[in-house]
C-alpha cells in the first residue's frame, strides 16, 4: 500500500515525464520542420505532358508552372486592396501538331492562384505567342492542376 506522500510524488514524476516527452516530441517537430521547410505562401511549381482523352492523336502538350501567392497585391476597379488569390508567376504551354508537323509555345503571366490538398487551379493572361501559334495574345486561360505524387501525374 502506498502512502499519499509516495502517490503525491509518483504523480509528479508522471507529470515530469509527460513534459518531456512533450518537449523531445516538440523539438522532433521542430528538427523535422528544419529538414523540410514549407513554404510561406502557396506555390505550384513543375511541368506535365499530358494527351487528350477522348481524341487520341500524335500531338505532344506541356506545361510549365511557376505561379506563387501573392495575397491583395492587385488592385482591382472597385477592389483596391486586391484579392486573396492574387498571384505571379509565369505559365509556358508547348504543343507540337503533328498534323501541321509545328511547335508552338505560348507564355502568360500568372495572376490568381488557389490551392488545395494536391490540387492548384490557377489564371493567367498570354502574353508571348512563336510564330505559328494560335493568335490568343491577351487571352486569360485557366488551369487545373493535380499533384499526383511520386510520378504517377
Amino acid at each position: 500500500m502506498t502512502s499519499r506522500i509516495e502517490r503525491r510524488t509518483l504523480a509528479a514524476i508522471a507529470v515530469l515525464g509527460a513534459g518531456f516527452a512533450l518537449a523531445g516530441a516538440a523539438v522532433a517537430a521542430s528538427a523535422d520542420q528544419e529538414r523540410k521547410p514549407r513554404p510561406v505562401r502557396a506555390s505550384v511549381v513543375g511541368s506535365a505532358e499530358f494527351v487528350l482523352p477522348y481524341h487520341q492523336d500524335k500531338d505532344v502538350r506541356s506545361f510549365t508552372f511557376d505561379a506563387r501567392a501573392a495575397p491583395y497585391s492587385r488592385p482591382l476597379p472597385g477592389i483596391p486592396g486586391g484579392l486573396p488569390t492574387d498571384a505571379r508567376g509565369m505559365v509556358t504551354v508547348s504543343h507540337y501538331s503533328a498534323e501541321r508537323d509545328i511547335t508552338y509555345t505560348s507564355k502568360g503571366r500568372v495572376d490568381c492562384l488557389v490551392t488545395g490538398v494536391r490540387t492548384a487551379t490557377l489564371t493567367a493572361v498570354i502574353t508571348e505567342v512563336s510564330p505559328g501559334g494560335p493568335p490568343v495574345v491577351g487571352n486569360r486561360v485557366g488551369f487545373s492542376v493535380y499533384d499526383g505524387g511520386g510520378g504517377e501525374g
